[in-house]
């Protein structure tokens, strides 16, 4: 069984990595605004069960995307 714990703490270092952002600003609460709406899609991505809405969230970001680019 796996550990929940060193689980999420994976799962942090790849985000952080991923992000260019030390660890240690996740976890003291204070990221840079640029990136606290990034945190929130994280969060509710990560809030999905189920991959029917993991597919609709990736829609509405595309769009979202393909509407800007207009």
């Amino acid at each position: 069984m796996t550990d929940p714990k060193k689980e999420s703490l994976v799962r942090l270092e790849a985000i952080s990595a991923a992000l260019g952002v030390p660890i240690d600003r996740f976890l003291e609460g204070s990221l840079p605004d640029s990136l606290v709406g990034t945190s929130e899609c994280l969060r509710l991505w990560y809030s999905l069960k189920t991959d029917q809405g993991r597919e609709q969230a990736l829609d509405a970001m595309r769009q979202a995307v393909k509407n800007e680019a207009n």
